[in-house]
Parts: structure tokens; C-alpha cells; sequence
């Protein structure tokens, strides 16, 4: 093998074309106006998961007293009050 066929650096990929405001637009341009902004990265966003407000049945909201919780909230609320009925049996 001679030094013409190696070649130790790696080629580099084609940059990608940027994504944002188009050629010509300028940050004083009145069709902008008034647009919200797309937000980026992490973080935030809303409830998901165990921490989004779920209609809760009837007889569940009867129990809990309230008609929408969050799941955590649900079981947090049930695990008390079976702690406070003396419904947990052990078996040890």
C-alpha cells in the first residue's frame, strides 16, 4: 500500500441548508408581526405522563371529591386513605 491510497482524515458530510428566515426577509418586516416563535430545546412543555389532569369516573370523582387529577395525585390521595381506613392487611 503506498501513502497516495491512505488517507487518515475522514471526508466531511455536505452542510445541511439552514432552516430559517428566507433571503430577503428582514427583522423589520411587518408580515412577522405579531407571530409567535417556535420554542426550541428542552424542557418545559406541558403536563405528560402521570402529571396531566385526567377526567376522573364518577365514582372515583366521588371518592377523591374532585372531578379531573393527575394520576400521581389519584394514587397518592387512595394510598392515604387506606392508611387512614385501616384498609391495608399485612401478611407477615
Amino acid at each position: 500500500m503506498s501513502d497516495d491510497e491512505y488517507s487518515p482524515k475522514k471526508k466531511k458530510k455536505a452542510a445541511a441548508p439552514k432552516k430559517g428566515k428566507k433571503k430577503g426577509s428582514g427583522s423589520d418586516d411587518d408580515q412577522d408581526w405579531g407571530k409567535a416563535k417556535k420554542k426550541r430545546g428542552g424542557g418545559g412543555g406541558g403536563a405528560k405522563g402521570y402529571t396531566r389532569s385526567l377526567t376522573l369516573s364518577k365514582d372515583l370523582a366521588k371518592l377523591m371529591g374532585e372531578e379531573k387529577m393527575a394520576r400521581h395525585e389519584v394514587v397518592k390521595r387512595m394510598w392515604a386513605i387506606i392508611k387512614e381506613r385501616n384498609l391495608y392487611v399485612s401478611i407477615y
